[in-house]
């Protein structure tokens, strides 16, 4: 029989990783959109503020790792 609490937990933790995964995957992005002038840093770094936001991560992983994240994605 398969316990559906641990089944459970598994598949939120791969889901939250996902999120969180994908959003340096895209603060990487948007540096290569920051170094190619298309954008600013404040906006640049507003707009994945914002991503993150919208998408529960600040609450979820908190503002110190959303900010390394968005630090190193734009370095």
């Amino acid at each position: 029989m398969i316990n559906l609490t641990a089944l459970r937990h598994d598949v939120q933790r791969a889901v939250a990783t996902a999120k969180i995964v994908e959003f340096e995957n895209q603060a990487h992005r948007l540096g290569d959109v920051l170094r190619a002038g298309l954008l600013g840093r404040a906006a640049t770094s507003d707009l994945l503020i914002d991503v993150a936001t919208a998408n529960g991560l600040v609450r979820e992983h908190g503002d110190d790792l959303i900010q390394s994240t968005i630090s190193e994605g734009l370095r």
